[in-house]
């Protein structure tokens, strides 16, 4: 694998006029094989491999790439192409920017930025939704308690997957835009796809992703508020630490209200719906 990162390392993107690739400035790592884009939680795991060798120039210049991309569309895409810019995937920017070098500076300020931008983004819809519903990717549950679950919009099939999505719709006895929705929320989650979507536990047609409050989802995002509270402290930036120190916690309480089954000993996903 050491012997493979020249091979696999691009050095920037320059997309030509009417591609689907969006521009990256700096150098980055793509698997290879099918793939000749960056994906967002695919490239923590290179990351992971990336600091196990060593090479943290490369891991800031990815960062510093997946910064600039929430800069310019609020999110880190699904992919680096245009037809991913509607949904995200986990989102582990913050554990990237803790393999990071640079822990100071602008580096710093403009990662600390992003980070708030990336959450703001997940929680979009958080102040005009009623108890018992949903807003995009925010969910109030009747106590009035926030979770987040993976929702994309369009309600048509995913340009990468077209065929197939059309297929799967044709199968089940749903709308076909509501089947599309949810097969584009199951690719947001990374998880495209698994039984935990599926409402009968088996049929892909019986998909209902958005239905569905995800333990990692919100592990991640609780990950989140606390790295932008401990980082804002670092900023001294009082007023937001206390205000991510304070969503951390709620999160915390909701967590343990709605997904923990003490009977398991287990967080689980949580069926809102029903």
């Amino acid at each position: 694998i050491a012997g493979l990162w020249p091979t696999l390392t691009h050095t920037a993107m320059t997309p030509p006029p009417g591609a689907t690739a969006l521009a990256l400035a700096r150098p980055y790592v793509v698997p290879g094989g099918r793939f000749r884009e960056m994906y967002y939680w695919d490239s923590y795991f290179t990351m992971l491999g990336l600091e196990q060798d060593g090479r943290v120039a490369l891991i800031d210049s990815m960062v510093d790439n997946f910064a600039d991309l929430i800069g310019a569309y609020g999110h880190v895409p699904n992919g680096t192409r245009t037809y991913y810019l509607s949904r995200s995937q986990p989102p582990v920017f913050y554990l990237m920017v803790d393999l990071a070098g640079r822990r100071e500076g602008p580096a710093f300020v403009a990662r600390l930025a992003a980070m708030r931008r990336e959450h703001a983004f997940w929680m979009t819809g958080e102040t005009d939704v009623a108890p018992g519903q949903a807003r995009g990717r925010v969910v109030r549950l009747p106590d009035g308690a926030l979770l987040n679950r993976y929702a994309d919009r369009p309600e048509r099939p995913r340009d990468e997957s077209y065929r197939e999505d059309l297929l799967v719709a044709r199968a089940s006895s749903r709308p076909p835009g509501e089947v599309f929705l949810e097969l584009r929320s199951a690719a947001e989650s990374g998880w495209d796809f698994s039984s935990r979507w599926f409402a009968d536990g088996r049929t892909l047609a019986t998909i209902e992703t958005t239905a569905v409050l995800p333990v990692d989802l919100n592990s991640l995002l609780f990950g989140l508020e606390r790295k932008i509270a401990a980082d804002c402290r670092i900023a001294g930036d009082l007023a937001c630490e206390q205000e991510f120190t304070g969503r951390a916690a709620a999160r915390r309480s909701a967590m343990d209200t709605y997904l923990w089954d003490a009977s398991t000993g287990f967080y689980h996903d949580y069926q809102w719906r029903r």
